[in-house]
């Protein structure tokens, strides 16, 4: 022990110490618990339909062809919208959803992917890509046993 230590002695905490007044607030309202893995697996959707967001939100702003530039505008607002809603399953697990530009880049295809493509039709080609993939992962997680009833029909909107 160095000298220092010797005579500073415990820490001091009060009954107002931010740590003890987290601690009471928990046992009045404890936050509910979850399973970290069916947690983890809701994450990732949320994570893959950001992802998708983010692409068909590229392309909306890159195509040249107005209709398909709505078009593609309309589903970025519908993956916006499962975002939300798959955040909201998250949150009433007691876990935080990712926060936008948190999210892992899930899918093998996105918006840099949209970015690198030449002409409308190339775009299309990656967002089919996209879907395809994001597909695929939602499959996976209806497939998974831990995912209840409930927690399917809300991620399935």
């Amino acid at each position: 022990m160095t000298p220092k230590d010797s005579e500073s002695g415990p820490p001091l905490i009060t009954s107002r110490s931010p740590s003890y007044e987290r601690a009471r607030e928990e046992r009045r309202h404890p936050s509910p618990t979850s399973d970290p893995e069916l947690v983890a697996l809701i994450a990732r959707l949320a994570e893959a339909e950001e992802n998708a967001r983010e692409a068909f939100a590229t392309a909306a702003g890159q195509v040249r062809d107005t209709a398909l530039a709505e078009r593609l505008a309309t589903t970025e607002r519908t993956h916006a919208d499962r975002v939300a809603a798959i955040g909201a399953v998250l949150s009433s697990l007691g876990a935080a959803p990712p926060r936008a530009g948190e999210a892992r880049a899930v899918l093998d295809h996105g918006a840099a992917d949209v970015r690198r493509a030449g002409s409308d039709a190339e775009v299309e080609q990656v967002l089919a890509r996209v879907s395809s993939e994001l597909a695929g992962e939602h499959d996976r997680a209806r497939r998974d046993p831990r995912l209840g009833a409930a927690v399917s029909e809300a991620l399935a909107r």
